[in-house]
């Protein structure tokens, strides 16, 4: 029998006020696909240089007044999220910004900032958030290959997973240092239960997408759900950095699908951290939906520049691919001729739930499909460059597509 400890584990998250997503956020009505991310301007990510001590640490934050962090101990230490009271005026904590990275031994400091994900047409229903159900979703042996999923979770009760998938932590690499993981991990709430309250799905849809063609393909497989996206769709940047960290520090990790993104600030931490696993695991991004050129208007993730990283761009409904008056993106997807890779199918797939068929749209789901394909073509031992050059070698080319980098598509 195995024991669900879903609060007070040894991978838990401080997080005093646990408002996170509701403190001081200003009005946000923007996407991370349309337009820069907002910022929660109460709160302030920092990262500690390397050997920074517990003592330290406290004694920096008692010098700017600060009571109330969130940490991520069980993904990276050197995080920790400053929360400001509404007593410290704005213009103060600009300061603290600019002087806290040069007076103290920190090697980054910046607001954090908060997107949200692309509405679908999934509505809300009734669903069983129990954490039971997932370890009955859980492998009994981590084989193959291993797909983080960075997303709003998975449902365990979802109809469509009628067989395991999800990462056994307990016998996995990530299961070290007194952590209690069951099959990966929750960064909204600080807990090992990364269920998808999200009315919209999309991790469900995501994973789904993957899951259902590797099983289809008999493709050894698990998928790590990494919740960084609420129960609104809101994706804090702080909980995108600790969920990364988390995923790359598992060292069975073999690919990372991140369907989010966001335009604005790009030269960051989260760069950092993603040019240092070029070795380490291949990044599936989706290039943005909103009918733009991401070599004019930068949207991240995708539009980092390592070679660890595709960028995927939606294809039009496949049933349009035959048809060569029409362009082969759809409309709505990101393009960019220089920053995005390749295309996928990404318009008009079919997600079945509770009896009835949605129609999904978006980039996030050509990403899930690009991801599929890279877990198809991974073998043991390969690195993310040259799996990623093997995709692109498998692709199909299209004159048509001059908009993306390789003017190539995946399909099978």
């Amino acid at each position: 029998m195995v024991s669900l400890a879903l609060l007070a584990l040894g991978c838990d998250i401080e997080d005093t006020a646990n408002e996170s997503l509701k403190n001081g956020v200003q009005e946000i009505n923007l996407t991370g696909s349309y337009g820069d991310a907002a910022t929660l301007n109460r709160e302030v990510v920092v990262y500690y240089k390397d050997g920074t001590t517990a003592q330290e640490k406290e004694a920096i934050r008692m010098a700017y007044g600060i009571e109330d962090i969130k940490t991520c101990t069980c993904a990276d230490e050197h995080l920790e999220l400053w929360k400001f009271g509404e007593d410290v005026p704005q213009g103060e904590i600009e300061e603290i910004i600019g002087t806290a990275q040069t007076e103290h031994d920190l090697e980054g400091t910046s607001f954090n900032k908060v997107f949200k994900l692309d509405e679908n047409d999934i509505d809300a229903f009734s669903q069983i958030n129990d954490p039971h159900l997932g370890l009955n979703l859980r492998v009994t042996e981590n084989t193959g290959v291993t797909i983080a999923v960075l997303d709003t979770g998975i449902m365990y009760d979802y109809e469509g997973f009628t067989a395991p998938l999800l990462y056994n932590s307990t016998i996995g690499s990530g299961s070290g240092g007194g952590q209690q993981p069951l099959f990966g991990w929750n960064f909204v709430e600080g807990n090992n239960n990364p269920y998808d309250d999200y009315h919209g799905k999309h991790g469900t849809v995501v994973s789904h997408i993957l899951s259902s063609r590797l099983q289809q393909n008999n493709i050894p497989f698990q998928i790590l759900p990494i919740k960084v996206a609420d129960s609104h769709g809101r994706v804090s940047y702080f909980d995108v950095l600790c969920g990364f960290r988390y995923a790359v520090q598992n060292g069975d990790v073999d690919i990372i699908n991140m369907s989010f993104g966001w335009n604005g600030f790009g030269n960051d931490l989260l760069q950092q951290f993603i040019e240092e696993s070029q070795e380490e695991v291949l990044i599936v991004c989706s290039a943005g939906n909103a009918g733009s050129n991401n070599d004019d208007i930068p949207h991240y993730p995708s539009s980092y520049t390592f070679g660890n990283i595709i960028a995927t761009a939606s294809l039009c409904d496949i049933r349009q691919l035959r048809d060569q008056s029409k362009g082969l993106l759809a409309s709505f997807s990101n393009y960019g001729a220089l920053s995005v890779d390749l295309a996928a199918p990404g318009e008009n797939l079919p997600f079945s739930i509770q009896g009835t068929t949605h129609t999904m749209n978006g980039t996030s789901y050509a990403a899930a499909f690009m991801s599929y394909m890279a877990a198809r073509y991974h073998t043991e031992g390969i690195s993310p460059i040259d799996l990623k050059n093997l995709i692109v070698s498998q692709s199909q080319y299209h004159p048509m597509l001059e908009d993306v980098l390789f003017s190539s598509f995946v399909y099978e």
